[in-house]
């Protein structure tokens, strides 16, 4: 059972086929973001509103790599090339404060080319989060 998507189709497991689109949306972010390191962490209302898995990742990176210029610090080359392929006209995209603490590189390669979990083990990341952090401090 995969949970994910790539260029072409979305991997939905049986489990969750009863689920409409919004909490089918929320459930693949929030057990996202468990199995996850930080710089790769999408916040949840991303999840809102949206019509397929691939459209959550195009939200966040739209409104992180549209900032206004007095947050700018310098011009990332490197994300530029693949900045080009997520947007329809060329823009450079800058190092920001907001910027500095996500990975974009790697969520433009999840966008381009998709993400897929085992549904199983991306379930087991999200309850072990859940129940390490209520137990944060605990021996």
């Amino acid at each position: 059972m995969l949970f994910g998507f790539d260029d072409k189709q979305e991997f939905i497991p049986q489990i969750y086929r009863y689920l409409n689109n919004q909490e089918l949306m929320l459930t693949f972010l929030t057990q996202y973001n468990a199995s996850v390191d930080s710089a790769l962490k999408i916040p949840l209302s991303y999840a809102k509103n949206t019509k397929s898995l691939k459209m959550i990742f195009g939200n966040f990176l739209h409104d992180i790599m549209h900032v206004s210029f007095g947050k700018i610090q310098n011009i990332n080359i490197k994300l530029n090339a693949y900045a080009f392929y997520f947007q329809k006209r060329k823009s450079l995209i800058f190092n920001t404060k907001i910027s500095k603490n996500v990975d974009l590189l790697r969520l433009l390669r999840i966008y381009l080319y998709g993400i897929c979990f085992d549904a199983q083990i991306l379930f087991s990341s999200y309850v072990y989060d859940k129940v390490s952090f209520q137990n944060n401090g605990k021996n």
